[in-house]
């Protein structure tokens, strides 16, 4: 069955795929939002302020990065996208955010669900 996880970065399955700008790899890297969209949500964790209200200006700046992505590193979305909808495979995003709801690990799963037809099943609890 083809799906898409989310999950921490401690997730360990197989399908697991890095998606951070810390420490992804090569596949992963072109799924990570950038330093400059990160900046203000990580100062935002840091000092405990909430992250709501960023949210909103997060999402459109990190789908507008994934479009760019989509054109420019189109290998790495070609090789995810094989396997999920071609070889029926599952994954599984992983990065340090520990509410999902506010990560763009779910973003990400929700733009294969609605540009590629991906199922998404939800977040691993580890």
């Amino acid at each position: 069955m083809t799906g898409i996880y989310t999950a921490r970065i401690a997730y360990r399955g197989d399908d697991r795929l890095d998606i951070t700008r810390k420490s992804a790899g090569p596949d992963g890297i072109a799924f990570a939002p950038s330093w400059k969209l990160l900046g203000p949500v990580l100062a935002a964790r840091r000092h405990g302020d909430p992250i709501e209200p960023l949210w909103p200006a997060y999402v459109e700046g990190y789908t507008a990065e994934m479009r760019a992505s989509y054109r420019g590193n189109f290998p790495a979305w070609g090789r995810l996208l094989d396997f999920l909808l071609l070889k029926a495979g599952e994954v599984t995003f992983c990065c340090y955010c520990t509410d999902a709801r506010y990560c763009h690990r779910t973003v990400l799963a929700e733009i294969m669900r609605s540009g590629f037809g991906a199922t998404v099943c939800g977040e691993r609890v580890l």
